[in-house]
């Protein structure tokens, strides 16, 4: 069984990467409003 320290880390981390996500997904999205959308 994991400790509670553990989960709550875990959950952290991935929060943190999907907060990570939105940012690059808002900065694609404002380039794109800009004209200088570069789709990959």
């Amino acid at each position: 069984m994991e400790s509670f320290v553990e989960v709550l880390v875990q959950l952290r981390r991935s929060y943190e990467d999907r907060a990570m996500a939105i940012e690059k997904i808002q900065e694609r999205m404002e380039s794109g409003w800009t004209g200088d959308a570069e789709w990959e």
